[in-house]
């Protein structure tokens, strides 16, 4: 693979990490993880029943600015945290034929910047705020013509009681990637 064409497509990372697996082999697998629930379940216990490691590659939170939150978080500087939000804008409209073609099919990337780029913000959240309790969400398509929504947006309730909002884009002409956490006291 050429390094201009990206990751592997999203439909075959179950295929390739169970035949990983079955070769005794460790995975570190590109993100999202698989196009649904029953094919992270399936790679899961290959991996286990391997006795092989299986990772996913979400590093945000190895970010200083991430690392730095988390820390103020812990130590209560900003009190209880009550609200979150993430935003993420990029511009992106790949020729079909081209070797990124594969992100705005439906059947190949599962979906659109949520399951792109969103849910490495989604990941970072959870590494901040802990588990989520309740989720909405919502997608569009509003600028693009293809098969997958161009724009998304979730809000979370966390366990801890703080809500948050994430929202992605890859519509925008300009480029944004911004996390702002609010708490009682800062």
């Amino acid at each position: 693979m050429a390094p201009d064409e990206g990751a592997t497509p999203v439909d075959l990372h179950a295929e390739q990490t169970i035949a990983a697996a079955e070769a005794g082999k460790h995975v570190l697998c590109e993100k999202p993880m698989a196009m649904d629930a029953a094919e992270c379940d399936r790679m899961i216990a290959a991996c286990r029943g391997a006795g092989v490691r299986l990772g996913v590659a979400y590093y945000r939170h190895f970010y200083p600015a991430v690392i730095r939150a988390k820390a103020l978080i812990a130590s209560g500087a900003i009190g209880e945290p009550v609200f979150a939000q993430m935003l993420a804008s990029e511009p992106f409209d790949p020729r079909p034929d081209g070797p990124r073609g594969w992100l705005v099919e439906r059947a190949r990337s599962g979906g659109g910047p949520m399951a792109d780029f969103g849910c490495q913000r989604l990941e970072v959240l959870l590494h901040l705020l802990g588990p989520v309790a309740q989720a909405r969400g919502v997608v569009a398509t509003v600028a693009l013509d293809r098969e997958v929504e161009d724009t998304a947006a979730a809000l979370l309730r966390f366990e801890r009681g703080a809500c948050a909002v994430v929202a992605v884009t890859n519509a925008a002409a300009a480029r944004q990637d911004t996390l702002d956490v609010f708490g009682t006291q800062g």
